[in-house]
């Protein structure tokens, strides 16, 4: 929203211009008009109405000030009270115009109306009517309900902005307007203004998105004109965008002088695009944002504005403002970002690349969505990724090999007396020619994928991630280090120590890759950073004790018993050392000496006092020597090292050693295990899933930045590649679909032939397994070879999905919603169920009835024959009996 009003600002007409310069003028007259009328005694009855309307807000409560506006009222003529309610103010403004922006009772403006009814035609300066003041400044709804009733026109009458009394209404972020206040504004019957956009392109419904209405009043504006959901503004930005806008204009506030201007101090006087500083904290948002995708077919979730940004990237910027202490504006941002992956956008990079900007607190939540987390697998999976990862295998393991291999070479020719040519030392260029093929392979990479982000970051933001720093520092090793074994130049003790530096550097690689592909090590490698930044403070402390307890013991040590007997080994180490060198030098052969003396008379020469032992005083008498060998001793001690008898010479020194034992040796490592324990299992059990769709989330995005470079035009039309290869815009993100292609059908078949079900009788058993042992054999081992052979890009997919598809992880909020859903979805089942039982039994009752009627119908008939028949048979019986009276007569 800020964003848009600012462009509204920087467009403004040059009428505003006059204005804003007739403001800077006259705000020092105004001032001191000010503080004369302090100075003065003021008295109600003989101040100017308008004057008297401004001064209400200085009452406490205003109602008091309103009193004396009632008796100015009462007090004064009609035909006064209209040429005061007329008089012209600073800006064209009337009385009734400073009366509206006051939040003045009813019975005040139904006298002034009365008093002066074509004052509510008189716009000011600004174009404002007295109803824009009243919307602008959350008057009650019986005060707009008057101006409308008196004024209908004017909820359509637009001031030098072009915006309606409603744009004002919705951006009034104090008092935020009704529903009702919203139906009185749009109309009865057309409702004009809900489809009145302003001069940026901006409608009501997008004002009350980026002021956070109450979703009442957005629920209003979407029934007055359903299609403005998906109307854009001038910068291309719909209803959603407005939502989550986050960015903060940077409009002069110079132009907009609020201390010389006591009178437009409410919220809605100054231009709105001066007020927006993000909307995506506030309360009303989440259930805006899911009004919005409930009532709209999810369109809006991708349509990029002018500045090719998603709604996700304003409200990423949003989110940085957030701060921690503002733990309800974080949970709002939070339910933003849910409501939105839940509704399932499309996959693209613009909305990876969206995620990945995210703040760290919010990014961490979004890459464990289920949403995002298909995402990654269906891309990982594609061609392009899946050729990188296995090139970036080949090549390390090429690299990895043939290092270890020239440079033992290379050393071995460099310490060979016999060499000393440079060309004597150097290696053959076929061994090396891995390396070189190898750093230029991981080189190119890393040009391309800088050219690729160029545009999000600088060189030096390029190089400070510490993931790129340790590629190219690889790389320039392996460089420099293979030209150094081609050429022999170099001297020859740096280059083993650089040498096997690389070599650490490339197994640090190895981590990086695995990290990259396997959860496991994602895991184990962000828990050794973890707990290295938790126990910083440890290793501080440590370092202190054991640099204190090693000057202590070298201060204690120095000149005692213990270190004058050190020194006196040392002189008969020394002694021994030089008897054996006169005696070798003044003999042909110590085997000539051995020979012509005993091994007494020899023994005697070399050591004159026997109770010396054998020892090395430098490792047994540290503490005796510097401070380096008594740190380097006090540290192996705390490692569990340990010579009693070098402490109980003195009392001081064994409690001393005591004390160290219990503070460090026992103490302290113990709190070291408790937090690394503590702190692998927060990383292990609460961030893994983090860890590792995060480090997936920044390898795909690296992947899609390099295959969108500026190369990648020339590229598809040079290998005739499918512009959609990559699935981005045909693949879902709520369900895994995947591209129907005939590596997957043909894959599906060969795999189906091993199926149980498709065995049948011997007939067809013996063409099957004639054609399984031919799969198994060659065909399936066949594609996988050409698979690694291609690195990967001839693999069917769903191989690529078995090697590198991870599964998708459930929060317990998602699946707590699903178990729900799951139990409403039982529950609408069986009442299906039971709906097709009752209409089933209708029918039932209905076919019975009808069978009843066919019997009662039926039944009648049978009746009426037999009634029929015993009236036949009672007629001749009676004709019998006459016949028989008339016999008997006779």
């Amino acid at each position: 929203m800020s964003s848009s009003e600012s462009r509204s600002a920087s467009s403004s007409n040059d009428d505003d211009d006059e204005s804003s310069s007739a403001l800077s003028s006259s705000s020092s007259a105004q001032e001191e008009q000010y503080i004369e009328e302090e100075e003065e005694e003021f008295d109600p009855l003989t101040a100017p109405l308008d004057t008297l309307i401004d001064t209400v807000v200085d009452y406490d409560p205003p109602s008091l000030g309103w009193e004396h506006v009632r008796t100015y009222l009462r007090s004064h003529s009609i035909d006064e009270t209209k040429s005061a309610i007329e008089r012209k103010g600073e800006f064209a403004t009337t009385a009734l115009h400073v009366a509206c922006r006051n939040n003045p009772p009813p019975d005040i403006v139904d006298v002034m109306v009365m008093a002066a009814p074509d004052m509510i035609y008189w716009a000011d300066s600004f174009g404002w009517l007295p109803l824009h003041y009243a919307c602008a400044n959350g008057a009650d709804i019986e005060v707009v309900r008057m101006l409308v009733d008196a004024y209908e026109d004017s909820r359509l009458i637009t001031d030098k902005r072009g915006r309606t009394p409603l744009h004002f209404a919705l951006g009034n972020v104090e008092s935020p307007p009704t529903a009702n206040l919203v139906r009185l504004l749009a109309g009865k019957r057309k409702k004009e203004s809900v489809r009145w956009p302003d001069e940026n392109g901006m409608l009501p419904l997008h004002y009350a998105c980026a002021y956070g209405a109450p979703v009442e009043v957005c629920s209003v504006l979407i029934e007055s004109w359903e299609d403005g959901m998906g109307m854009k503004d001038s910068k291309g930005r719909n209803a959603l965008h407005f939502a989550m806008v986050s960015e903060c204009t940077r409009l002069s506030c110079q132009r907009w002088n609020w201390h010389s201007f006591p009178f437009m101090q409410s919220s809605l006087s100054l231009p709105l695009d001066l007020q927006t500083q993000g909307n995506a904290d506030r309360a009303n948002t989440p259930s805006i944002i899911e009004t919005l995708l409930s009532l709209d077919d999810k369109s809006q979730l991708d349509i990029l504005d002018s500045d090719s940004c998603l709604p996700l990237h304003l409200l990423s910027a949003k989110a940085e403002l957030v701060e921690e202490t503002n733990e309800t504006g974080r949970e709002n941002v939070l339910n933003c970002v849910n409501i939105y992956l839940d509704s399932s956008p499309k996959l693209r990079s613009v909305f990876l690349v969206g995620i990945r900007n995210l703040p760290d607190w919010l990014r961490d939540v979004a890459v464990i969505h289920p949403t995002v987390q298909t995402m990654l697998n269906t891309k990982i999976t594609s061609r392009f990724p899946t050729m990188i990862l296995m090139l970036d295998f080949y090549f390390l393991a090429a690299i990895i090999g043939a290092f270890s291999v020239s440079s033992l070479q290379s050393i071995e020719r460099r310490n060979n007396p016999n060499n000393t040519e440079f060309s004597d030392r150097a290696v053959s260029f076929a061994l090396l020619s891995p390396l070189y093929i190898g750093s230029f392979y991981f080189l190119t990479r890393e040009i391309t994928q800088f050219i690729s982000v160029k545009e999000q970051t600088s060189i030096t933001g390029y190089l400070g991630d510490p993931e790129n720093f340790l590629n190219l520092t690889f790389v320039f090793l392996i460089s420099y280090f293979s030209v150094m074994m081609n050429t022999g130049w170099g001297n020859d003790e740096r280059f083993q120590i650089g040498c096997a530096l690389t070599i650490g550097i490339s197994w640090l690689q190895v981590l990086a890759y695995l990290k990259s592909i396997l959860i496991e090590f994602a895991v184990f490698v962000s828990g050794v950073i973890f707990v290295m930044k938790r126990i910083f403070a440890f290793m501080v402390c440590t370092l202190i004790m054991v640099v204190a307890w090693a000057q202590m013991y070298h201060t204690l040590f120095k000149y005692s018993d213990e270190c004058e007997a050190y020194e006196e080994m040392a002189d008969v180490v020394v002694n021994v050392t030089s008897t054996v060198a006169n005696i070798t030098s003044n003999t042909s052969s110590i085997d000539d000496f051995l020979a012509y003396y005993d091994d007494d008379t020899y023994l005697n020469m070399l050591m004159p006092a026997p109770e010396v032992e054998d020892c090395e005083p430098q490792l047994d008498y540290p503490y005796c020597m510097n401070m380096w060998a008594s740190l380097y001793k006090t540290y192996n001690i705390m490692l569990g090292e340990q010579d009693d008898e070098k402490f109980i010479w003195g009392t001081d020194v064994l409690l001393l050693n005591i004390l160290f034992f219990v503070l460090v040796v026992i103490l302290l490592l113990n709190i070291l295990i408790a937090i690394i324990c503590d702190s692998y299992k927060v990383i292990h059990n609460e961030l893994a899933a983090i860890v590792f769709w995060g480090n997936r989330l920044a390898f795909i995005v690296d992947m899609d930045m390099i295959t969108d470079g500026p190369w990648k035009d020339t590229v598809q039309s040079f290998f005739k590649l499918n512009k959609d290869d990559n699935n981005e815009d045909k693949t879902g993100t709520k369900e895994e679909k995947v591209d129907i292609s005939w590596e997957r059908i043909l894959w599906k078949k060969l795999v189906e032939c091993f199926d149980p079900g498709k065995e049948g009788n011997k007939t067809k058993m013996m063409f099957l397994l004639p054609w399984r042992v031919c799969v198994s054999t060659f065909l399936i081992p066949f594609w996988l070879l050409v698979g690694v052979l291609s690195a990967g890009w001839l693999w069917p997919p769903q191989v690529r999905e078995g090697l590198f598809v991870q599964p998708v992880n459930m929060s317990e909020d998602n699946t707590t919603a699903q178990d729900a859903e799951l139990r409403m979805q039982e529950v609408r089942d069986l009442r299906e169920k039971l709906s097709q039982v009752q209409t089933e039994l209708v029918e039932e009752f209905i076919e019975d009835r009808k069978e009843m009627d066919v019997l009662k119908i039926k039944i009648a008939k049978i009746r009426k024959e037999l009634k029929n028949e015993m009236k036949t048979i009672k007629k001749t019986m009676t004709t019998l009996f006459q016949v028989q009276q008339e016999t008997f007569n006779m």
